[in-house]
């Protein structure tokens, strides 16, 4: 009886201390699944955030855009024309995703006499993401 009982008592605590693989599968899915729900959660976030940061540049480069037209009956044909005189060099003339600002100095009708626009997140033209400096609400 004692062989028994002393084999039984070795038995439990064995399985006392270790995960089974199903447990442990178990366990890494549910930390997955939260992880990817907090992913989704920031990166949206993420998204709004260089949106508005895109916004906030825009309405800079725009107003400096005024004053060099104010100034020089004109506006200047890149918009590293604007630097360092309206816009230090150290600020960058990018989006929220650090691309190149669409611009053109000739605009499409005397209301939006320059075109100023960011391809938004996927980079690409003529999609919903993307910024025009003339329709953007702040």
């Amino acid at each position: 009886m004692l062989n028994r009982i002393g084999h039984a008592g070795r038995t439990a605590k064995k399985s006392a201390r270790a995960f089974s693989m199903l447990e442990l599968t178990f366990v890494i899915v549910i930390i997955g699944v939260v992880m990817g729900i907090a992913a989704m959660a920031f990166g949206a976030q993420g998204q709004r955030a260089r949106a508005g940061a895109t916004k906030a540049t825009m309405s800079v480069i725009k107003q400096s855009l005024e004053a060099y037209n104010a100034n020089e009956i004109g506006y200047p044909p890149t918009l590293s024309g604007l630097q360092p005189a309206y816009i230090p060099r150290d600020k960058p003339l990018k989006d929220g995703w650090r691309r190149e600002f669409y611009y053109d100095p000739t605009g499409l009708d005397p209301e939006r006499p320059f075109q100023l626009k960011s391809y938004g997140a996927d980079g690409v033209s003529g999609t919903a993401d993307d910024i025009d400096v003339w329709t953007m609400m702040n």
